[in-house]
């Protein structure tokens, strides 16, 4: 594997992790601030269902 390869391979897999973790982070702030909260945002209340 050339090294160019394997840099945009490293990136690609870089901006998989940083996208998947981000939007971990915003479902478990959306989880965490669900018991705070009188009013509810479809997505909030979609969690109730799942």
């Amino acid at each position: 594997m050339e090294p160019t390869e394997k840099n945009n391979s490293l990136e690609k897999q870089i901006i998989a992790l940083i996208k998947t973790q981000t939007e971990f982070t915003a479902k478990a702030l959306l989880i965490l601030s669900l018991g705070v909260k009188n009013i509810y945002s479809k997505e909030e209340a979609a969690l109730f269902k799942s």
